[in-house]
């Protein structure tokens, strides 16, 4: 018998323990995390499905993951799916979402780790899994939008997709260019150049995001750059890009973003 701690939707955890199975009430949840597993040679691991499943036969997904047990937290969780579900050993893991589905009575930690195991390590769990495969990014934007794919995971993860754009070239057009005022918070004075990439629709239904750091400090009508980092909301359904022509390290590049992402839960991909 599997049991959960019960959760208010805020993630509060309740004074109740919940049997697997059972049907949790209105305003109740339990913890699901999962994690996407990248190796430090940039391959992705896909696991298939066991045909016996309920939901997605089959199908490959890209993570591992599962409901957090009584008195475990996410981390907790998360590790010990991850060794369950494929044998792999890891402690680096990195939070890119955090969401909730009311119809499922669930909130999902969603995790991204970097692994450096031997490749055909990987264990199948019996009931669970059938086959593995690891795959370059190009295949593994090819399995995001195709049917094999678990478009619910797919979908949680949409935020952290951004991070396969590092390196590329991209345009911003300046509205809030450095030294201007945030037109809804008066007390935040923008210290860099920020805009948005045109035709390039953001988490917010809208063009996306972007900090330019030039090399001159001086107020800009557009940019032309690379994409050097991304940063995650993770409290919050928007990225926001780092464009430039030179490179910062990951400190310089939090400090100089501060003034505005001091409000958020984020973290930087580069």
């Amino acid at each position: 018998m599997e049991f959960w701690d019960v959760y208010d939707e805020l993630g509060n955890k309740l004074n109740k323990i919940h049997s697997r199975g059972e049907k949790l009430l209105d305003g109740e949840y339990h913890l699901v995390c999962e994690c996407l597993v990248k190796h430090v040679d940039g391959t992705f691991l896909l696991m298939k499905r066991h045909p016996s499943k309920k939901v997605y036969p089959l199908c490959y997904e890209a993570t591992a993951g599962g409901s957090a047990l009584a008195n475990e937290t996410p981390l907790d969780c998360v590790k010990r799916e991850l060794k369950e579900e494929t044998g792999i050993d890891c402690d680096n893991f990195i939070q890119v979402n955090y969401s909730i589905s009311k119809e499922r009575h669930a909130i999902y930690y969603s995790y991204v780790c970097v692994v450096d195991c031997l490749k055909d390590s990987v264990i199948l769990q019996e009931g669970e899994t059938i086959d593995y495969k690891w795959v370059d990014v190009d295949e593994f934007k090819d399995y995001i939008s195709s049917t094999e794919s678990v478009k619910t995971q797919v979908e949680r993860y949409k935020k952290y997709y951004d991070t396969f754009e590092i390196g590329y070239n991209f345009m911003v057009i300046i509205d809030r260019p450095l030294g201007s005022i945030h037109p809804k918070h008066k007390n935040i004075v923008y210290p860099v150049n920020y805009g948005y990439i045109p035709n390039r629709i953001g988490g917010d239904n809208e063009e996306q995001d972007a900090y330019v750091l030039a090399l001159e400090d001086i107020p800009l009508k557009s940019y032309i750059g690379r994409l050097i980092g991304v940063i995650i909301r993770i409290d919050d359904n928007e990225t926001k890009w780092i464009i430039s022509n030179r490179d910062f390290s990951e400190k310089e590049i939090l400090e100089k973003v501060s003034f505005q992402e001091k409000y958020f839960k984020s973290v930087l991909f580069k």
